[in-house]
């Protein structure tokens, strides 16, 4: 089973390295371009049944120009794959997320926590490829638990729109690819 998970398109957050946690920022102008090339990037590469996407409105947003291209219109909310919360550093500028800290900063394991439980709940009732619409903060800490380390938080920094291809066999995760922009997924 393939899992294909996107981090969404840019906000103007995004391009101020802006802290955005939990608000609920829109796409911006380029950011839905982000999405529709990586649309059309992906169509008749990749068959997800259908799409998760966290709550907030840029992964919603993305997910559903995303589903577009791939041709399924079956599309499901899951709060727990809302970005993790940065609490009192919410909105302020930084260079690097891995520099700072807080204590009311929600932990990667948290993070990896709700991803995965979202995830499994979907595996164990479908065996049919899917997709998730998801947040930079949140992916990463669900790619350095399946990576031991390798990739993901502090290791990697995903680029919006990406894709990162997760399989799932005899119950355990691995990656096949990571951050994969519209450009880098000719091969795919």
């Amino acid at each position: 089973m393939k899992i294909y998970v996107f981090r969404h398109g840019e906000t103007d957050w995004n391009a101020q390295h802006r802290i955005q946690g939990r608000e609920n920022v829109p796409l911006n102008d380029a950011g839905r371009q982000q999405a529709h090339d990586t649309g059309r990037a992906i169509t008749g590469r990749i068959h997800p049944a259908y799409f998760l996407s966290s709550n907030l409105d840029r992964a919603k947003e993305t997910a559903a120009i995303l589903a577009s291209y791939v041709g399924t219109d079956d599309f499901y909310t899951e709060p727990d794959l809302t970005e993790c919360s940065y609490g009192r550093l919410s909105g302020t500028v930084v260079n690097d997320i891995y520099d700072v800290s807080c204590e009311d900063m929600e932990s990667d394991d948290s993070a990896a926590d709700r991803f995965f439980r979202v995830l499994d709940r979907y595996v164990a009732a479908d065996s049919r490829d899917f997709a998730v619409v998801s947040h930079g903060g949140t992916i990463n800490a669900a790619l350095y638990r399946i990576s031991g380390g390798a990739v993901g938080s502090g290791v990697t920094s995903l680029r919006n729109s990406d894709l990162s291809v997760l399989s799932w066999k005899d119950g355990v995760y691995a990656i096949d690819a990571c951050d994969l922009v519209a450009e880098d997924l000719s091969g795919l």
